[in-house]
């Protein structure tokens, strides 16, 4: 199991990318050693950004993301990944949009 919460600012010096003021994320990961070297992971999770600046009152954006990470080799994972988006960019009006993604880790 996993959490995360975060308070961001936009001041001077900021890095922040967007309007968000704080999220918070949570969810679990089960992994499947198949050798001492590699190890795949399912995992899913929740997160719910707030602060974003709209008309409508109580603006925030809701993910659900599930993945698969397949550990290829020690070296490389392949990761595909499906998310669903309740209220993209703080707007419920919006509807849900599902997202489908794919990573390649390389690491040395």
């Amino acid at each position: 199991m996993f959490g995360r919460y975060a308070v961001s600012s936009s001041g001077p010096g900021s890095l922040a990318f967007g309007p968000v003021r704080q999220s918070y994320s949570g969810g679990v990961q089960v992994r499947f050693p198949r050798s001492a070297d590699t190890v795949s992971a399912w995992s899913a999770d929740f997160s719910q950004a707030f602060g974003i600046p709209v008309v409508e009152p109580l603006a925030s954006e809701k993910v659900f993301e599930t993945y698969y990470r397949w550990q290829w080799t020690r070296h490389l994972s392949l990761t595909p990944d499906f998310q669903l988006v309740f209220g993209s960019g703080g707007r419920r009006s919006r509807g849900i949009h599902a997202v489908f993604g794919g990573r390649i880790t390389l690491g040395f």
